[in-house]
């Protein structure tokens, strides 16, 4: 990137892409050498964890983010700090649902798994972003704002989005088979909701907005949790009737 300070400004497009597939062409190099010796590239579970650290990084920007916009706020009254309340279990919510669904798990063994899991966080992680950017501005009005909502309600989505996809490409142990599917389209489907209500939730105060956005995601988080329990009474069942 340092050639970019001695070439002219149309230039630095190209030198940005050129850099871009430089970064990303080593490991489809790497497996095309590894195939000619009948060995596969897959993602180690030390880089797992490296994703999940990272991941952990970004939703502490998100906290950040929600801690600057109630810093800007001009009037600190029982609402804002409830604003501020919402938003900071907002974020826990999206914590609790990621690595709840995500955490402790391995990547299916290949190279188009360990590329796409990879991929994925990316427009993952970068909703996040955009989720911290949203909680900065959060506290500036007391009516929220439809483009930001727009925005807020899509980036909650491609989180969600984004954690059902990986969750295709993490390894479960068999007793979660039963549940993997529904879980799965349980986050599609919450996604769907949010985008829909950030469209139509032009005109809300921003306590209320927030509050059947958290309503959301806990809705979500207990359908989890029930899919979870009841299979673990199955199996206990099961068990019973085995013994």
């Amino acid at each position: 990137m340092a050639l970019s300070l001695f070439v002219p400004p149309p230039w630095i497009k190209l030198i940005a892409i050129i850099v871009i597939i430089c970064n990303y062409a080593p490991p489809f190099i790497a497996q095309g050498l590894l195939r000619k010796s009948s060995l596969d590239l897959s993602l180690s579970s030390s880089m797992s964890e490296r994703l999940g650290l990272f991941t952990i990084i970004v939703f502490g920007e998100v906290v950040l983010g929600v801690v600057n916009g109630i810093s800007n706020a001009r009037n600190l009254d029982v609402f804002t700090w409830l604003n501020f309340a919402l938003a900071v279990a907002i974020v826990f919510a999206l914590w609790w649902i990621f690595f709840a669904m995500t955490s402790n798990r391995n990547a299916k063994t290949g190279f188009v798994n360990a590329t796409l899991l990879e991929l994925l966080c990316i427009p993952t992680l970068m909703a996040l972003g955009l989720i911290a950017a949203r909680f900065s501005y959060l506290f500036d009005q007391n009516e929220t704002n439809q483009s930001l909502n727009i925005v807020f309600g899509r980036a909650i989505a491609t989180v969600l989005i984004g954690i059902s996809l990986i969750m295709e490409l993490l390894v479960y142990a068999e007793i979660f088979n039963p549940i993997k599917r529904p879980a799965r389209v349980s986050l599609l489907v919450i996604a769907l909701v949010l985008i829909g209500w950030s469209v139509v939730s032009i005109k809300l105060n921003t306590l209320y907005f927030l509050l059947v956005v958290i309503a959301i995601l806990l809705a979500g988080i207990m359908y989890l949790s029930s899919l979870y329990y009841n299979l673990n009474i199955d199996e206990g069942t099961d068990r019973e009737h085995s013994s």
